[in-house]
């Protein structure tokens, strides 16, 4: 029944959209609406339904002191609310490759956005969609009791099939429909999870008895390795591998903004949705230990399946899949346009037509759906794979930052640091594993950043006149940098709330 509402509610979503487009737009353009539609839309892109499972994951492993992966991020979360989302507004590109065009010049300018769009578009976005199905896939692996490569292959075959069927100008409707099936999901989850423990300091106790280290929010004093990894979450991973400037699938939710401040606020809402959830996931973690064995990240998934009433497990499952669809496929979308829009359509003027283009567009899709499910097939788990992520994108974060304020910086400067960071991590994990994720971290970081910058000193600088068109269209540099200094303020403030509600909650 509950799969046939589903699927019922979809068809009537697709419907509204495409009988009563006009209205419908008419509609949802209202300033008040639109962007509390553009930021559902948005958390259904940016988030996803492994945060409980890695989280289980990090708590049965490190403990609350594993946790800062996680809590360092909130440091720079706001640069994209407060600077980058309105700029992104104003720009209003295809993709957000088109940015490479428009602010860098010659030769260097075309070969980073070619290798961009290729490398980005194929291998960055199928490591992406792979996390995405993988975490889907044991859901599928939980509640089916199917093999995990048969649930990993479903998962992979939905993505496509869905992908498929969308526009991008339909998507964000569906996009809020399946943010709305997500949260009531999460709300039945959380109310037989917490309905159920009735004594929260009983629980921890049992944890302190038994696993005193897990509520430690630091390492022990000669815990060298835990205090190896908050040096890298806290000292070099916040800045390096996650200060991105908000280019990616949530660009084109940007530039629907109606004016600066919706911006803003399409940028803000998931950011704080996702703020609380991972406080009540944090909680539901811990539940997780004391009530189960130590399996590992699938095991939030057995623990949820036990608590909900049976009759309300296909809701759950449904919910899951609602955001699991949108998030892939908005990275699908994401991918297929760089290859499309950004090598074929703008280097070899093909496909011409618009049948061409949509039969090259389902190949290119079936291409990255199938490099994720062999990378989701090969991955030891979702925690490795944000691990792998952090360490291709590290050192690589500040160029995205900087070519906004410093005009020295060229097409050289970013096209060295994604192939230096690309290459020093494949030979730092065969060297160390990918056990020692903190060493890894600072070499690539080191080596990133120390390349891009003699690249960028030993290559001409841009042309004048692309340098001159580019200022004309962003604020000053100074300007800048203000807003980027207001937003890391109230990033930390973010953190210091964040890890004092987890003290008072686990103290």
């Amino acid at each position: 029944m509950f799969y046939a509402v589903y699927v019922i509610l979809l068809v009537a979503v697709h419907a509204l959209f495409w009988r009563s487009k006009r209205k419908t737009d008419i509609f949802l353009n209202q300033q008040k609406i639109h962007w509390l539609i553009s930021g559902l839309s948005l958390f259904a892109v940016t988030s996803s339904i492994e945060t409980g499972q890695v989280i289980t994951g990090i708590l049965q492993t490190q403990g609350l002191s594993g946790m800062w992966i996680m809590w360092s991020s909130s440091i720079g979360v706001f640069i994209v609310p407060f600077v980058f989302a309105p700029l992104w507004a104003k720009l209003d590109f295809p993709t957000d490759n088109q940015f490479i065009r428009f602010r860098f010049s010659g030769k260097g300018a075309k070969m980073l956005h070619v290798f961009r769009s290729v490398y980005v578009g194929v291998v960055v976005t199928s490591i992406l969609i792979s996390f995405h199905i993988l975490a889907f896939s044991r859901v599928l692996e939980v509640f089916f009791r199917v093999d995990r490569s048969i649930a990993i292959l479903l998962s992979g075959t939905a993505v496509l099939l869905f992908a498929l069927k969308n526009r991008l100008s339909s998507k964000m409707y569906t996009d809020v429909l399946h943010s709305v099936l997500y949260l009531l999901a999460l709300v039945i989850v959380f109310w037989f999870v917490f309905e159920d423990q009735l004594d929260w300091q009983t629980m921890l106790a049992s944890i302190r008895l038994d696993h005193p280290e897990t509520v430690n929010l630091f390492p022990k004093q000669n815990d060298t390795d835990g205090w190896m990894l908050l040096f890298a979450y806290l000292g070099i991973q916040w800045w390096s591998a996650q200060l991105f400037d908000g280019g990616g699938p949530e660009m084109k939710r940007f530039a629907a903004a109606k004016s600066t401040w919706d911006s803003i606020k399409i940028a803000l809402l998931p950011i704080l949705v996702n703020s609380v959830l991972l406080l009540i996931f944090l909680c539901m973690g811990m539940i997780v230990l004391t009530q189960t064995q130590y399996l590992g990240e699938i095991e939030f998934l057995e623990f949820i399946f036990m608590k909900v009433a049976p009759w309300l497990h296909p809701l759950c499952v449904i919910g899951f899949f609602a955001l699991f669809i949108s998030a892939s496929e908005g990275l699908l979308h994401w991918g297929g346009a760089f290859v499309t829009i950004d090598v074929f359509e703008t280097y070899f003027q093909w496909p011409k037509t618009s049948k061409a283009k949509t039969v090259f567009g389902v190949l290119v899709m079936l291409l990255l759906v199938v490099c994720a499910i062999l990378i989701a097939v090969n991955s030891r788990s979702l925690f490795s794979l944000i691990q792998l992520m952090l360490s291709i994108s590290a050192g690589v974060a500040p160029v995205f930052i900087l070519r906004w304020i410093w005009l020295r910086i060229n097409a050289w400067s970013q096209l060295s640091a994604m192939l230096t960071s690309g290459i020093t991590t494949v030979i730092v994990r065969s060297i160390y594993g990918s056990d020692q994720f903190p060493i890894q971290l600072l070499w690539v970081t080191v080596l990133t950043t120390c390349a891009w910058l003699l690249v960028t000193f030993l290559t001409p600088p841009d042309d004048e006149s692309v340098l001159q068109q580019f200022r004309e269209r962003i604020p000053s540099p100074k300007r800048l940098l203000s807003s980027i200094g207001m937003a890391l303020l109230a990033g930390m403030g973010l953190l210091i709330a964040t890890v004092s509600v987890v003290y008072l909650l686990f103290s």
